[in-house]
């Protein structure tokens, strides 16, 4: 009986001992929480209960260390964001700007070909205009020498009805590609700054913002190029360009445009996510503080 009695009275210390530690150690890691998540009320009690609470699955509560950081940011953030605009994508018709280059390029004007106009494009272009400018003059406009009696007519042989909706085709074509170039250029003075996101967001929409930019790039470019085609063809009516305008085929514009679209659907998930945030901004941080608590629980 003696013996066991020293038994129990060794192992009760030891206990005792074992407690007492645990007890400092709680009250020491409830103080250093308080402090360090600026927790108003929280003492050994509330950490005993927390720990009570996730004993059973705590590992599951243990946040990495890039996770930590991010709720910590969440937790301290003060600086409430403005609401931002969702992106509406304008419709831009490069399929259909691409496939009316193509159709023009390769039409053939038939007429009373005046060779000498046919073989020197920039000269044609000119005497065009020209034309145009002395419907009603009697006198060369550039040298002031009388016109010759049948000129015009000639003139009207070689640049047919057929020509001049040629042109008035290629005029309204390049009008819609200047609109379309105008949209885009519209469109990208609308994308938000990063800044004007929660910084947890800034990383995803950057990387989104380069690639759309890089897109937008492209497809003015694209148009842009269109459009040197259609000058060209101006220049050269009586002649096929159809090689140029095939540059770029139908293929790849489909697929620039789906991307385009793709692209501007995931930055507009992204500022969904923004604006959830401001919207619930305080309950958002109260969630984050929440899981930090946690943490240092486990």
């Amino acid at each position: 009986i003696a013996e066991l009695n020293r038994e129990y009275v060794a192992t009760a210390n030891q206990r005792e001992e074992m407690f007492t530690n645990l007890s400092k150690v709680t009250s020491h890691r409830a103080a250093a929480m308080k402090k360090e998540l600026q927790l108003i009320d929280y003492n050994k009690l509330k950490l005993e209960k927390g720990i009570n609470s996730i004993k059973d699955n705590y590992l599951t509560y243990i946040l990495s260390e890039d996770d930590y950081k991010l709720n910590q940011e969440i937790t301290w953030d003060s600086n409430k964001k403005e609401i931002i605009n969702r992106l509406q994508l304008p419709t831009i018709n490069v399929g259909t700007l691409y496939t009316t280059c193509l159709d023009i390029a390769e039409r053939k004007v038939v007429s009373n070909v005046i060779k000498k106009l046919e073989d020197n494009p920039k000269l044609n272009e000119w005497v065009r205009v020209g034309k145009e400018l002395h419907k009603n003059e009697e006198n060369c406009q550039f040298c002031g020498s009388k016109l010759p009696d049948d000129l015009m007519d000639k003139l009207e042989q070689h640049f047919t009805d057929d020509l001049n909706q040629l042109i008035r085709d290629i005029n309204y074509t390049e009008s819609l590609i200047s609109q379309n170039i105008q949209l885009l250029s519209s469109f990208a003075t609308l994308l938000p700054h990063h800044s004007e996101f929660y910084g947890d967001y800034q990383p995803s929409y950057v990387e989104l913002r380069k690639k759309l930019d890089q897109i937008l790039k492209a497809t003015k470019d694209y148009l842009e190029k269109l459009s040197v085609y259609l000058v060209e063809k101006r220049i050269n009516p009586f002649k096929s360009i159809e090689t140029g305008v095939k540059y770029v085929a139908a293929d790849d514009l489909t697929k620039n445009s789906s991307v385009l679209a793709s692209t501007v659907h995931e930055i507009n998930r992204v500022i969904d996510k923004h604006n959830q945030r401001t919207k619930e901004f305080e309950i958002v941080k109260e969630e984050a503080k929440i899981k930090m608590v946690k943490h240092h629980i486990a």
